[in-house]
């Protein structure tokens, strides 16, 4: 039996009976009683009081209505997830004939993914396999490259942004949200101004946001551009920064701090935690980064503002470079949160 605790819920995983005539799996929780019953695995114990110790118990039914002694049981404690909803992990779905599809690898663990619309034949081909999946992945679609030739915007937007529109249009249930990385400071790296990118920016989220005024755009800011006269616009939803390579506690929490002073009423959070190294001489080692991970899952369950954690980055595929594939202490506790972002049992609150 393995089990998942999370937001007002335990889910419980455990391997079929070889007997044929099991029928029926009851999980139950006590104090309580509480109970879920189905012909397999997983079961889903809801209702439950965060912050209180269950324990679990599981038992098989035959076709004669005979029941198993229970199995050994196992305690565990329900916890807030605060208002955090979605879970992913950066460069999911990039190029396929360099990186592969990872889409299908990280779908028991998260809730959704960052990936470009199309790939470079121009196919929604990440889209389709979430379409597929029948487990409620979605989409953080990247636009950056139908908007933006560094430091100004493409001639060709509008054609490059009618395309995929066109491309993804059957598949808009698996888009979450569409996403623009660090836009303003790819500007100023390639010559450009600050007023020169954020009137872009801001030109682009209007542009996006008349097409699409109910599906939310991301914005993720690099740590140098978040500052106490940043000017981010109304028209965007949700906003992000990252900051990597660097001591957390100096760092990440004075970011969210500013970050927070120059958001707007309706605008929401998120966070990307670090899971990469650019090798040699990386000061990030893989049990730093894991133990990161959780002072970011941390900050996250505690701010409401925050809903969502996007992990930079699944893998780079590049030598001398790993990304969470490589990272197995990172990646691990990665899965750990997000099993129990994907399964919570608490209601969405926030937009």
């Amino acid at each position: 039996m393995r089990t998942i605790a999370t937001d007002s819920c335990v889910v419980v995983e455990f391997d079929a009976s070889a007997s044929p005539n099991v029928t029926l799996y009851t999980a139950t929780a006590q104090p309580g009683g509480i109970q879920s019953s189905s012909s397999e695995s997983p079961l889903t114990l809801s209702i439950l009081a965060n912050g209180t110790a269950y324990s679990i118990t599981v038992t098989a039914t035959n076709s004669g209505a005979q029941t198993s002694v229970a199995s050994g049981a196992v305690v565990e404690t329900p916890v807030s997830l605060g208002n955090v909803r979605h879970f992913g992990f950066h460069s999911v779905g990039t190029n396929p004939a360099v990186h592969g599809n990872r889409v299908a690898l990280v779908d028991a663990c998260t809730t959704a993914n960052h990936v470009f619309g199309t790939d470079i034949g121009g196919q929604p081909v990440y889209l389709q396999e979430m379409a597929t999946l029948g487990n409620g992945q979605q989409g953080i679609v990247d636009i950056r490259f139908q908007f933006f030739s560094y430091p100004d915007l493409r001639a060709d937007w509008a054609v490059q942004w009618d395309f995929l529109k066109t491309q993804i249009a059957s598949y808009m249930p698996q888009v979450l949200c569409w996403y623009l990385d660090e836009p303003v400071h790819n500007t100023v790296t390639a010559g450009g101004t600050i007023a020169q990118a954020e009137a872009n920016l801001a030109f682009v989220a209007s542009v996006v946001k008349a097409d699409f005024p109910n599906v939310p755009l991301l914005v993720v800011y690099a740590w140098p551009q978040v500052t106490p006269t940043m000017n981010i616009p109304a028209t965007i939803d949700w906003v992000g920064f990252d900051r990597y390579t660097e001591p957390w506690n100096t760092t990440i929490p004075p970011l969210l701090a500013t970050i927070k002073t120059r958001v707007l009423a309706h605008q929401r959070l998120w966070l990307v935690p670090q899971a990469f190294q650019q090798l040699p001489g990386t000061a990030q080692s893989d049990a730093l980064q894991a133990a990161n991970m959780d002072l970011y899952w941390n900050l996250a369950r505690g701010d409401p503002d925050i809903i969502g954690v996007l992990v930079f980055l699944i893998s780079w595929m590049a030598p001398g470079q790993a990304g969470a594939l490589e990272l197995p202490l990172t990646y691990a506790r990665a899965q750990e949160i997000g099993k129990q972002v994907k399964h919570s049992c608490a209601p969405v609150v926030v937009p």
